[in-house]
């Protein structure tokens, strides 16, 4: 499930861009050191 992680919201389905704090998601870019 994609979640920011900066302010750990979880922004619209597939949003490159947190819609909270405007901070990017792991919805491109998964860290595998920051499971989930």
């Amino acid at each position: 499930m994609t979640h920011c992680p900066s302010c750990g919201r979880e922004p619209a389905t597939g949003a490159a861009i947190c819609d909270h704090c405007g901070h990017e998601t792991d919805s491109s870019e998964k860290d595998p050191a920051e499971p989930d």
